[in-house]
């Protein structure tokens, strides 16, 4: 058994490393102390149900993954293949915007990324800023609420 909790620890010491996570970060998310989520990658406690499903949550994974019983990270055109409809209305959104506005939006999504890691689908909230070769500027806002309404409005 302690094999095991040594290997599921480490698992989640790759993990947090490879997203470039501090312990103190995941603890926070995981409503935890620092010291109890160490114990947890240092293989000393284990980690419950609830635990490991909001850690496969916070790190993309599946909790095979993150049990040891899968080798396999998401492949992300699978992930997209699967989708749910607000994420597939964001994409279709994305891609009719013209070319400056498709960076000007990568931008504000990569900012709104760095600020606050974890987010859920109905947090999603942008704010770009599209600059002209004139140097006028286009400010715009996109939600998953605002998308879902528009696209129900062009169903009409």
């Amino acid at each position: 058994m302690n094999d095991i909790k040594l290997k599921i620890g480490q698992i989640m010491l790759d993990l947090r490393k490879s997203q470039k996570k501090s312990q103190a970060e995941v603890a926070e998310y995981l409503k935890l102390t620092v010291a109890a989520y160490q114990n947890y990658e240092a293989g000393r406690r284990e980690a419950g149900y609830d635990t490991i499903c909001k850690l496969a949550d916070f790190y993309g994974v599946s909790t095979d993954y993150l049990l040891g019983h899968s080798d396999e990270k998401p492949d992300p055109i699978e992930q997209i293949m699967e989708a749910e409809e607000r994420e597939k209305k964001l994409l279709k959104a994305y891609f009719t915007l013209p070319d400056k506005l498709r960076a000007s939006f990568l931008d504000g999504i990569a900012d709104a990324l760095q600020e606050q890691y974890h987010i859920e689908s109905t947090e999603i909230n942008t704010k770009a800023v599209a600059r002209s070769e004139d140097g006028s500027e286009t400010h715009f806002s996109v939600s998953a609420d605002s998308l879902s309404s528009a696209e129900e409005a062009d169903d009409l």
